[in-house]
């Protein structure tokens, strides 16, 4: 294969993975907004069904950061509905992902 169209090729996957991310970082947002008004109107089935979906996308894309934040959110979902073992597992969870990171 010549290098001009290998460098064609591979400028094309590139680009395609950028709008694959770029369309998951839409997604995200749209279910963390949904996910956030859940906790915040005190709707923990919907909340914990919403930051599932994040967490999904996040383990896909290797974002540990993200993936901390969505179990510590996790964690104060199940705190907040006295299930502490549960609440614990997250914040435990969010620790690992953070400990990573660094």
């Amino acid at each position: 294969m010549k290098a001009g169209k290998k460098q064609k090729l591979e400028a094309k996957r590139h680009f395609l993975e950028i709008n694959k991310l770029l369309a998951s970082f839409g997604l995200i947002k749209s279910v963390l907004k949904h996910a956030n008004d859940a906790y915040k109107e005190r709707n923990p089935a919907v909340a914990l069904l919403h930051y599932a979906k994040i967490l999904s996308i996040y383990q896909q894309i290797g974002n540990k950061k993200g993936q901390g934040v969505i179990h510590n959110n996790i964690g104060n979902i199940h705190l907040r509905s006295d299930r502490i073992d549960e609440a614990l597992k997250g914040y435990e969870q969010a620790v690992q992902c953070n400990a990573i990171i660094f």
